[in-house]
């Protein structure tokens, strides 16, 4: 979800391609790109997770109940920060670099 909140093409094609492999349809990918999925425990980390990207961290207490109310626990909460600064640093690297796609484009 960093990829496409940062407009990442090269990783959200290379994590979509991923998703596909490990036999996610493509309404799920979307679904998932748009911080979404049908199971509530993987809708509330993915809500919160781009609460987090957008917010810079700063949560809001409502949020975070409602990540809480779905058992998010402190360890998953930390992981996903820890996602979100790798991804962070993956894209920027990647808007630099500008690698060749070697898998299909997905426009972001």
């Amino acid at each position: 979800m960093r990829s496409q909140e940062n407009r990442c093409t090269y990783c959200v094609s290379a994590h979509t391609m991923r998703g596909k492999r490990m036999g996610m349809t493509d309404e799920e990918l979307a679904l998932t790109r748009e911080a979404g999925d049908a199971d509530p425990h993987d809708d509330a980390v993915l809500r919160l997770t781009r609460e987090i990207i957008r917010t810079g961290g700063r949560v809001g207490d409502e949020e975070l109940a409602r990540a809480r109310a779905e058992n998010v626990t402190d360890a998953e909460l930390a992981e996903i920060v820890a996602h979100v600064a790798l991804n962070t640093l993956s894209n920027y690297f990647n808007h630099l670099a500008q690698p060749d796609l070697d898998f299909p484009e997905i426009a972001v």
